[in-house]
C-alpha cells in the first residue's frame, strides 16, 4: 500500500513540474517582463519542499512545509519589491489570470488527492 501513496505522491510532485514549466512558458511568451505575483509564487514554490529539511530535523516532517512556506513568501516578497523598483513587473493579462485559476483548481484537486492517500494509508496500516 504504501508503493501506492508513493506512486501517487511522485505523481503529484511531476505534475505540479509540468504546469510550473507551462505556466512559465506562458510568461516568456508574453513578454519580458514578469507579472506581479510571479516571484512570491515562485518563492512559495520553493519553500515549501526547501522546508521539509526543517520538518525532518525537528522531528516531525508535517512543521518542514509550516517552516518553509513562510520563508519562501519572505524572499519571494523581497525579489518581487526588488522587480517592482526595477521596472520587471506588469500586471497580468486576461489570459495569465485565466490559467492562474485553471491551476488553482488543479493545485486543489491534487492537494485533495494527496490528503486522501494519506489517510487511506493511516487507516490500512
Amino acid at each position: 500500500m504504501i508503493w501506492i501513496v508513493l506512486a501517487i505522491g511522485i505523481l503529484v510532485v511531476i505534475i505540479g513540474l509540468v504546469m510550473l514549466i507551462m505556466v512559465t512558458r506562458e510568461i516568456h511568451r508574453t513578454n519580458d517582463r514578469y507579472p506581479e505575483g510571479h516571484y512570491i509564487s515562485i518563492g512559495i514554490a520553493l519553500g515549501i519542499p526547501l522546508g521539509l529539511p526543517i520538518g525532518l530535523a525537528v522531528g516531525n516532517i508535517a512543521l518542514g512545509p509550516a517552516f518553509g512556506l513562510p520563508i519562501g513568501v519572505a524572499i519571494g516578497a523581497a525579489l518581487e519589491s526588488k522587480a517592482r523598483k526595477d521596472g520587471r513587473l506588469r500586471p497580468p493579462t486576461a489570459r495569465e489570470r485565466k490559467v492562474k485559476k485553471t491551476f488553482v483548481v488543479a493545485g486543489g484537486a491534487l492537494l485533495v488527492l494527496a490528503i486522501i492517500s494519506l489517510f487511506v494509508l493511516l487507516i490500512l496500516s
